[in-house]
């Protein structure tokens, strides 16, 4: 064992006690604190309050049954996840209440997050026992559940102009030019709402045809490869003139693109002596509040709509016009045309 350093044992499987790097020379050591900080983007911060959601049912259903969460013993595992499986809740549907049970990513997050807090604690997670991988199978191919699968209408030019409509008769013209970019762009774009609060100034290229929009991170491209998306001008409800204005008009020639506003509507709250990438900005539930709040406004059922039906409407907007898969491809971002396919509706 040279320097203290811990080898694989017989049975090929690393040793999960702390990293014991104080014999290292100081060098490595500092190299190990650089690697370490990684650490903390692994997980993106919804995932990460998904997890602590599912975790405290588990750890919950633990204390009521007498058992340690952490480690959890796979018969412990198994016998939450059996009641997680045959839990119901009563529910609107129709007009109507009715019994249904969890669906198949419920549960998924339930086990990612047991999994997560094992192996984050340095345990072997009880989640990769066979006779839970075998359960889980069955669950997911288990035709005789009743899952309510919720749905929503996707956001078509018919309601995009009614909500563009209302934004445009707004007060404040500050807050009217950002609403009017964000919505514009977000349904233009078939943006998730994680994606386009992440968007910044240098991420957008205006051309005389069109806009050019580089994701940097994305849900389906999570290591920082480069994405581009071309949006051109004489698109029915382009963003473009609405993102010029708004830039123009708040002063934003940095960092995010999508700024708070002071509680008055009439300018941008500013942290002094601040960097650009760290000043007050949207953060994906906005984007939902003010979708719903315009959508409201507009005399449209909220209930049926939310930030998530801009990029479906894209998809059925398109494919309705007669648009192609590849251009549709293109804009969405999927890998996947099965995945695509969902999104017509």
């Amino acid at each position: 064992m040279k320097h203290g350093i811990r080898q694989r044992s017989a049975n090929n499987r690393l040793d999960h006690a702390p990293l014991d790097h104080q014999q290292l020379p100081a060098a490595l050591r500092e190299n190990i604190s650089q690697a370490k900080a990684q650490q903390q983007f692994r997980r993106a911060d919804n995932t990460v309050k998904c997890y602590l959601s599912a975790w405290a049912q588990f750890v919950e259903f633990c204390a009521e049954h007498g058992f340690a969460p952490l480690p959890a013993s796979a018969e412990i595992v198994m016998a939450f996840l059996g009641q997680e499986m045959h839990r119901t809740f009563i529910s609107q549907f129709n007009g109507e209440q009715v019994a249904r049970h969890l669906s198949n990513s419920a549960i998924a997050m339930r086990v990612a997050a047991i999994r997560h807090f094992h192996l984050e604690h340095g345990f072997d997670s009880p989640t990769y026992h066979p006779e839970i991988i075998k359960s889980l199978e069955g669950f997911r191919r288990n035709q005789y559940r009743d899952v309510l699968h919720d749905h929503k209408d996707p956001l078509l030019n018919s309601e995009l102009e009614q909500l563009l409509k209302v934004i445009s008769h707004g007060k404040k013209p500050l807050l009217k030019q950002r609403d009017l970019a964000l919505m514009a762009l977000l349904r233009a774009g078939a943006f998730r709402r994680s994606e386009i609060v992440k968007l910044k100034v240098s991420d957008l290229a205006f051309r005389p045809d069109g806009l050019e929009v580089t994701m940097r991170f994305s849900k389906s491209n999570q290591e920082g490869g480069k994405q581009v998306k071309w949006i051109p001008r004489t698109e029915a409800f382009s963003p473009y003139d609405h993102l010029t204005t708004w830039l123009e008009k708040s002063q934003i020639s940095s960092g995010f693109v999508f700024r708070s506003l002071t509680r008055n509507g009439q300018a941008l709250r500013v942290k002094p002596d601040t960097p650009p990438l760290q000043q007050p900005v949207l953060c994906g539930a906005d984007v939902n509040r003010i979708l719903k709040g315009y959508l409201k406004k507009a005399g449209i059922d909220v209930a049926k709509f939310a930030a998530h039906s801009a990029r479906s409407g894209f998809v059925t907007q398109m494919g309705s016009d007669g648009a192609s898969v590849m251009m549709i491809q293109a804009r969405t971002q999927h890998k996947d045309l099965r995945m695509l396919a969902t999104y017509n509706k």
